[in-house]
């Protein structure tokens, strides 16, 4: 009996993964496509290449340095754009791919490898130096020879960087680059909540469903050489059962895998 419950709350989960991973695949597809710009609407002037944020569900000029709510990259000529709001009054934003942005040598000149982030200067990238948010990587140089801001060609890649790579590395910069990335760690979590429960929510399904995985395999494991040993002639029904629980075990893992990556994509 207990089986066969278990049978029946794996093929409800199996059968709910199978009808939501198309709409996941396809919304995680359309974020990822290279180059894919999106029309949004954004608040005061804009101009091609400058850096935009949402915040409190607003498109804004990002004017953080280091900021965690970063969303794209105006780009007036997009060579692929969609629109889910019509295009009057809104601008297509770039959030994957190589566009131009607007950047400036405040915090150094730049050159081909380094990361870029968002600066004060609202809608102007800058060289990142520490621990924290980037836009991405620059394809291209820029020194304050060449202005104050210019447009150069930028890989699209927005993530957290808990430190900026290193040859070597003193055991004071070490603890200094550590409290940075946990202060702009616990900036981050504060100011994208759902980001951090979403990631909460996905480690836990995860860990539950690989807990649990391990007991019903350790549990099935340890009967079945119980069972053996009390009835060798019952070998092959009993290494069956064992064989169905192996089974159970790791469709729960694979589903709360599963489960976990939906929590994160969608």
């Amino acid at each position: 009996m207990n089986c066969h419950k278990t049978l029946l709350i794996m093929t409800a989960i199996l059968l709910s993964v199978v009808m939501t991973t198309p709409i996941a695949l396809a919304q995680s597809y359309l974020r990822g496509l290279q180059g894919l710009a999106e029309y949004v609407r954004i608040e005061g002037e804009v101009n091609d290449g400058q850096i935009v944020a949402l915040e409190q569900g607003k498109h804004v000029l990002a004017h953080e340095a280091y900021s965690g709510d970063v969303y794209g990259v105006v780009n007036l000529k997009p060579a692929v754009a969609y629109s889910q709001i019509g295009r009057d009054n809104a601008y297509p934003i770039v959030a994957s791919g190589t566009t131009k942005v607007l950047v400036s040598a405040k915090n150094g000149n730049i050159e081909p490898g380094d990361y870029i982030t968002s600066s004060d200067d609202p809608g102007i990238g800058m060289k990142a130096t520490e621990a924290g948010f980037v836009l991405g990587t620059a394809s291209e140089a820029f020194s304050a020879d060449q202005g104050e801001t210019g447009l150069i060609s930028v890989v699209i890649s927005i993530k957290f960087l808990s430190s900026l790579t290193q040859d070597k590395i003193s055991p004071r910069a070490f603890a200094a680059q550590l409290n940075n990335a946990l202060t702009v760690g616990m900036r981050a979590v504060a100011s994208e909540p759902n980001t951090a429960m979403r990631y909460a929510a996905a480690i836990l399904i995860l860990v539950a469903s690989i807990g649990f995985g391990f007991m019903v395999f350790g549990r099935a494991a340890t009967n079945g050489i119980i069972a053996i040993g009390r009835n060798p002639l019952a070998r092959k029904s009993i290494f069956a059962v064992v064989v169905f629980n192996i089974v159970i075990t790791v469709s729960f893992v694979a589903a709360g895998l599963v489960l976990s990556f939906l929590v994160l994509a969608l």
